[in-house]
């Protein structure tokens, strides 16, 4: 049975507190909420191509977490009686038997660059870690260079680029300097941050 990730407040380096959990099919609202928050090149780079909207396929898709196979999680802003989307990151398995999953990871403009990202990632590895996933995979557009270099914080190999996308993979474990001690601010930190809350 695979994990269930609770609920928990992450702090960005802005000092604000955002709630991270899982995405359920009872957030599809949310989700095209989210979407909307997106400029155009946020689409392009996150759907390696222009998207000016989800189907009710991808919003299916996107919201049918919580098996072996497929985990997704969101960051939110808590308000008095509003919830505010800001991102999401996701894992689906390369098939049903494998270790390995392919991931995608989604920020609205507006908090991009203000360590989102970096907080959903590591929530991300440490779920998928614990459900028998060993390696995220990711396609990247060659001109999102901060999903790249945040990739390369956590120990990726970038494989080369093909048919305008890049693949990256990633091992789910921390990256070690000479002395065999996890390397800081990489996948070691992710966990820490993804566990304070």
């Amino acid at each position: 049975m695979p994990l269930t990730l609770i609920p928990f407040c992450v702090p960005l380096d802005t000092g604000e507190r955002v709630r991270i959990r899982e995405i359920t099919p009872a957030d599809r609202d949310l989700l095209l909420a989210g979407f909307a928050q997106l400029s155009e090149r946020s689409r392009y780079l996150r759907f390696l191509s222009a998207h000016p909207s989800l189907s009710e396929a991808e919003l299916d898709t996107f919201t049918a977490t919580g098996d072996h196979s497929h985990a997704a999680i969101g960051a939110e802003r808590q308000g008095a009686d509003s919830v505010e989307p800001l991102g999401s990151a996701r894992y689906v398995r390369l098939n049903p038997e494998s270790d390995a999953a392919e991931i995608a990871l989604t920020i609205v403009d507006h908090a991009q660059g203000i360590g989102l990202g970096r907080a959903l990632l590591g929530a991300l590895m440490r779920h998928a870690v614990e459900n028998g996933i060993r390696e995220f995979v990711a396609l990247v557009h060659p001109e999102n260079t901060a999903m790249r270099a945040l990739l390369r914080r956590l120990g990726a190999c970038e494989n080369g680029s093909d048919f305008g996308q890049v693949e990256i993979r990633v091992p789910l474990g921390p990256p070690l300097d000479e002395d065999g001690n996890a390397l800081v601010g990489t996948l070691a930190d992710a966990y820490q941050r993804a566990e304070l809350g």
